[in-house]
């Protein structure tokens, strides 16, 4: 790759890790992503769950502020989210199951209200290096 960028030019990855709502719904949702879905993520994705480790980046590291993304949601919304995911997506084309159904009661007990918009917060998890 080096012979491909100009020399000084910064380069970055970044991705976002698991959300975080409260203690509860991140259990939840982990025990989703991490047991429920967790054989429909492509290679990819699995990479991104150990970034540090197993994403090579030969690149002298500049050090990043933290980045925060953060949204107020539903629980509709949340799991609309859920819906985007390849692995949701994979699951439902190979079983011609929802997931998403399997677990909705036990996300809208530990929500309560399932109106009530809770704040969702993703830590952006970046290298970023000089050539």
């Amino acid at each position: 790759m080096r012979r491909l960028l100009t020399p000084g030019v910064v380069i970055a990855l970044r991705l976002y890790d698991h959300c975080r709502i409260n203690i509860e719904l991140d259990v939840l949702s982990r025990e989703y992503s991490e047991k429920t879905v967790v054989e429909y993520w492509p290679i990819e994705n699995r990479k991104a769950w150990n970034f540090e480790e197993s994403v090579d980046f030969p690149f002298e590291r500049i050090k990043t502020p933290e980045f925060l993304l953060k949204v107020n949601w539903s629980l509709d919304e949340y799991l609309k989210y859920l819906y985007t995911w390849s692995s949701t997506q994979n699951y439902i084309s190979k079983t011609g199951k929802d997931p998403i159904k399997v677990i909705y009661n036990r996300f809208r007990k530990l929500w309560k209200n399932e109106n009530e918009k809770k704040e969702i917060i993703w830590k952006l998890v970046m290298k970023v290096g000089r050539v």
